[in-house]
């Protein structure tokens, strides 16, 4: 999800879920990952663990 779309959105959601996560968490408004392809393994890994594919091991889909 886009940061801007949360930021736009913040205000229906409730206490729990996303405005909790937001309260207590670090909110990057403008990220960017270096792996230019966010389809299947390799790019889903690439960015829910925050590293290029060379150090997480998932560098092909099979």
């Amino acid at each position: 999800m886009r940061s801007d779309l949360i930021d736009r959105y913040s205000a229906g959601l409730g206490e729990d879920g996303l405005t909790r996560l937001l309260e207590n968490s670090v909110h990057n408004s403008n990220g960017h990952h270096r792996h230019a392809n966010d389809e299947m393994i390799v790019g889903h890994t690439t960015l829910s663990s925050g590293s290029v594919p060379g150090i997480q091991g998932m560098v092909i889909n099979l």
